[in-house]
């Protein structure tokens, strides 16, 4: 084992053998000591020798916490005693009643020592070491140091002694005259006076003493979620935007100019009389051929969509939960922009179209979606399962989940029991049903689209409730005509600079890149004026 080890455990088991004689110097070199000896045995080979070295040296500290713990007890409980005594000198202690009784029948109390007779004053009171009146008691340390002294003397008793009072330090009260009753043994009515002078009136008192608990924390309600976005195919803009060709819907009209029919009479003799489809007629002289142009080319860039917030460094140091509830709804804020003017470039690309409300909005959406899907399936030859997407506000899910709990006749394959809690996955397959998937969007920029704020109105003067809104908009495409242009996020997160470092502030910054681009035919933008009250053909003339 390493010589100087060996010279430190040394060390360390001299100052164990006295170490309750130990100065606080010397108790403070042991425990440093200790910790060099752990950190030498921890990078010392793992021997026999090394390990029971380390279990004695852990045994040290152990004995040394203990020490330490002890002398911190004995201090605290000098303290305690001053305390107390120092309480005693600002306001006296209660006398027990035995003792006004004693004194008013001229017995002498053998706890108390008399007081100076004569005169009024304050209560005097004094802290003096052991029984010995002269010597004064000077302040905690010194308490600390009689106890300590004291502790030691009964260690050293003889075995077999058990219950020796020892004395650390006396406390002694001194009242004045006009507070204690044996100067009126001899006068009832003096005594009466003194009693009565003496002893304040209690008076009730109720309520909640301040200070009471403080909750800092701020709650937040919302999400910064973003559907819209999510229901896009992407495409990272490394770049910042997409060049690309317009798409073309399918137009017989124009690639109709490819197609003819070519009869055996036709071919036998070309642009002579020839019997087709449509009758007899003069067939063509060649066949016709489309001839293909370059398409339009269209160019979108994406858009910086920024989310700053300055914040001042005691605010934000002292009142962290302020800054948390203002960046968790700055977050929020970017949400409702970005979704927002996503819809914005979706609806301007499309084509604006009405419908009109005939039944509750649960079967006016259903039958206006039919209504659009068979128009985009026939309109554009597209097969039964191409999926189209339709784009509602979230609350519209909620309006039919009402208009059906007010029908007068059950959904099909529900009852009258469960018309009554129509789930998310019923209303998504009456969608699915007809290949369409749904997009329940958080925001729109359309007022009558969103709910407006509750007015308060008075427990004995309430208002009205708010209504659905008035608006049901709906955007319907094919998959994949609008995507997703991600040209990615600028996280600075904490910015300084001059500046801001001289008005004591920082700034917390962040921006995304984005936009949509058209890569389809056709979109229509469907507004009408739907209403949930449970209506059907069953209850409204049909129409």
């Amino acid at each position: 084992m390493d010589p100087k080890l060996v010279d430190l455990l040394a060390s360390i088991g001299e100052l164990l053998a006295n170490l309750s004689d130990l100065s606080a110097d010397q108790l403070a070199n042991l425990a440093e000591l200790v910790s060099q000896a752990l950190d030498a045995l921890s990078s010392a080979p793992a021997t026999d020798a090394v390990i029971a070295s380390a279990n004695t040296v852990a045994d040290a500290a152990e004995q040394v916490g203990a020490e330490r713990a002890r002398r911190e007890g004995l201090v605290a409980s000098a303290s305690d005693l001053v305390g107390r005594a120092r309480g005693a000198l600002r306001r006296p202690t209660p006398v027990p009643i035995s003792q006004v009784v004693a004194s008013a029948a001229g017995r002498r109390d053998p706890e108390r020592e008399r007081p100076t007779e004569g005169g009024t004053g304050a209560l005097v009171a004094s802290l003096t070491a052991g029984g010995d009146p002269n010597s004064q008691v000077h302040g905690v340390d010194h308490l600390a140091e009689l106890f300590d002294a004291q502790h030691r003397a009964a260690r050293s008793m003889k075995p077999g002694s058990d219950g020796e009072r020892v004395i650390v330090a006396s406390s002694r009260w001194e009242y004045p005259a006009d507070r204690d009753l044996r100067h009126a043994r001899n006068d009832p009515q003096k005594a009466s006076d003194l009693v009565e002078a003496a002893v304040q009136p209690i008076v009730a008192s109720g309520g909640i003493c301040r200070p009471v608990a403080v909750d800092f924390a701020i709650p937040t309600w919302g999400t910064a979620d973003r559907p819209i976005r999510d229901s896009l195919p992407s495409f990272q803009a490394t770049r910042g935007g997409l060049h690309f060709v317009a798409p073309v819907a399918f137009d017989m009209s124009v690639y109709g100019a490819g197609i003819s029919i070519w009869t055996n009479a036709n071919d036998v003799t070309p642009g002579g009389a020839s019997t087709g489809a449509g009758g007899v007629g003069t067939g063509p002289t060649t066949k016709p051929a489309l001839e293909i142009t370059c398409g339009t080319e269209m160019e979108v860039l994406v858009e910086a969509i920024p989310q700053i917030l300055n914040v001042g460094n005691m605010r934000a140091r002292f009142n962290p939960e302020v800054l948390t509830q203002a960046l968790t709804y700055l977050d929020m804020a970017h949400s409702v922009t970005a979704e927002v003017e996503l819809l914005r470039q979706m609806r301007a690309f499309a084509k604006h179209v009405s419908g009109t409300q005939k039944f509750g909005i649960a079967r006016d959406v259903l039958t206006q979606l039919d209504l659009i899907t068979a128009y985009f399936r026939d309109r554009y030859r597209l097969p039964d399962t191409t999926m189209l997407r339709v784009v509602l506000k979230r609350w519209v899910k909620g309006a039919i989940r009402a208009d059906i709990a007010k029908a007068a006749f059950p959904y099909e394959g529900g009852d009258a029991y469960n018309s009554l809690s129509v789930p998310d996955a019923q209303i998504d397959d009456w969608f699915a049903v007809r290949n369409v998937v749904a997009t329940w969007a958080l925001d729109d920029d359309t007022a009558s689209q969103n709910f407006g704020a509750q007015g308060a109105g008075t427990a004995s003067v309430p208002v009205a409730l708010n209504g659905w809104p008035a608006t049901t908009r709906m955007l319907i495409y094919p998959e994949g005509t609008f995507q997703f242009l991600d040209g990615g996020q600028l996280d600075l997160g904490v910015v300084r600079d001059s500046t801001l470092n001289a008005v004591n502030k920082f700034q917390v910054f962040a921006e995304t890149f984005e936009a949509v681009a058209p890569r389809g035919f056709e979109a229509l933008d469907f507004t009408a004026a739907f209403v949930s009250n449970g209506a059907s053909a069953g209850t409204v003339a049909p129409s």
